[in-house]
């Protein structure tokens, strides 16, 4: 990339540059990198143009955006549904164990135990 392109973000900005460890970013990471990576440019007004270099390297960069937006999109929303399923599991077990708990009621010789199950039997079901 062009030093040019950098000192006129630089200028505009007051940006300290910081190391970043790229391979260590989650995919949503790189994503909000490139998602404030262009906005922050064309808020800038810069011209792409005096780096050929970067010129192409940003148009197939904003050209790939959208893509790569739909597959975060679908990222998050897997996350979402693992995070659904585990849940969905956990409240499963939960049922379950209530209901080999209250097994053990529909068998008593205590009436008011007996009326307590088939009540709680009811909203069970």
């Amino acid at each position: 990339m062009n030093s040019v392109i950098l000192e006129q973000i630089f200028k505009y900005t007051n940006m300290k540059l910081y190391p970043l460890t790229v391979s260590r970013l989650q995919n949503l990471e790189v994503g909000q990198f490139i998602i404030r990576f262009l906005n922050d440019f064309q808020n800038l007004n810069l011209d792409a143009t005096t780096d050929l270099d970067f010129k192409r390297s940003y148009d197939s960069l904003l050209a790939q955006s959208p893509v790569y937006d739909a597959a975060l999109n679908q990222i998050r929303a897997k996350a979402e549904s693992d995070l659904l399923i585990e849940k969905d599991n956990i409240r499963d077990k939960a049922v379950r164990t209530l209901r080999r708990a209250l097994s053990v009621a529909e068998f008593t010789d205590i009436e008011a135990e007996k009326i307590a199950y088939k009540t709680i039997f009811i909203v069970l079901i």
